[in-house]
């Protein structure tokens, strides 16, 4: 969901982004916006590095106090899909 709109920065959702957003709300999903310049921020030449710290900083946005991988080297790692709405 990455329609902007804005000027040359593009830093306020559009219509379609807003209405996407309601209907994931309204179906108990919990959101979080990545804007694009703090998710590329976060590229690195370590595929392994970059994924921690992205894993870290979606949970840091989500509200997990702590983030642990807690895999086996290599393993594929995701949050869950759905989260009981607070």
């Amino acid at each position: 969901m990455g329609h902007r709109a804005g000027g040359a920065k593009g830093r306020y959702p559009i219509g379609a982004t807003l209405l996407k957003r309601r209907q994931l709300q309204h179906l108990g999903w919990r959101l979080v916006s990545v804007p694009h310049w703090e998710w590329y921020a976060l590229r690195h030449a370590d595929v392994s590095t970059q994924h921690r710290q992205r894993f870290e900083y979606l949970g840091s946005s989500l509200g997990f106090a702590e983030v642990s991988l807690g895999l086996a080297e290599g393993a594929a790692c995701c949050f869950p899909r759905r989260l009981n709405a607070v």
